[in-house]
């Protein structure tokens, strides 16, 4: 929209991102575990053509035994998505390793994200989507940031969400529709606790910069102060 504004109108205009209380402390989430423990990885949104092909990468990728040949011995995936039982057959989702929780309240999937080793954030390869992926930005973002989890995008180079996780280094990147390309980047987070606290360390930087509400409301003030004079 801002580069819109400015290629049209020659009007300057400021993006205010997804916004969340950065000043509250979360209840710390379980401790780091060993490798011979089960990865959990965490995918909360809806399902949209905007999505679907990076999403059903993983799903694919976590029903199959691949993860093994990576370092993986155990894993699992949680879903907080919106969709009814017979979406959740039809969809392919009914497997052991796949634990379906629904749609839940703020409150409760901000508690959940914090049990999480990855949490995924896809957007479509599809040119068909290309607008929707390079202009949109999710919500969640700004959830998954606030956790300290380690984040993972699966998107293409033009997304809107590799563009933001390049700049400012709070995530590792799949910038291909590779289930090979997605499987070493799950181990990497996986294996190496120093990536993971870099991750980490990125993440909160990035949160208190861009994504903190109470910085946007006191500088949406001093705006609105400004242009009223």
């Amino acid at each position: 929209m801002a580069e819109m504004l400015k290629k049209d109108f020659g009007v300057e205009a400021e993006v205010q991102m997804p916004a969340i209380d950065a000043r509250v402390t979360e209840t710390p989430g379980t401790p780091p575990k060993s490798n011979g423990e089960c990865l959990r990885i965490i995918y909360a949104g809806t399902l949209t053509g905007a999505a679907d092909d990076s999403f059903s990468l993983l799903l694919e990728l976590i029903k199959s035994d691949k993860l093994l040949n990576y370092g993986v011995n155990d894993w699992e995936l949680l879903l907080f998505v919106m969709a009814t039982t017979s979406q959740v057959r039809d969809l392919g989702w009914e497997h052991p390793r796949i634990k379906f929780r629904g749609w839940v309240s703020q409150d409760e999937l901000r508690s959940s994200l914090l049990s999480a080793d990855i949490l995924y954030l896809p957007f479509s390869f599809r040119e068909e989507e290309r607008y929707a992926t390079s202009q949109a930005f999710p919500s969640k973002t700004a959830d998954y940031l606030k956790s300290g989890k380690p984040i993972l995008i699966c998107a293409p180079t033009h997304s809107s969400l590799v563009r933001y996780g390049q700049e400012f280094g709070f995530a590792e990147i799949v910038d291909e529709l590779s289930e090979k390309r997605l499987a070493e980047s799950i181990s990497r987070l996986w294996i190496s606790a120093p990536y993971r606290e870099e991750l980490a360390r990125k993440s909160d930087i990035t949160l208190k910069a861009n994504h903190d509400i109470n910085k946007q409301r006191r500088e949406f003030t001093k705006l609105i102060t400004l242009l009223t004079q």
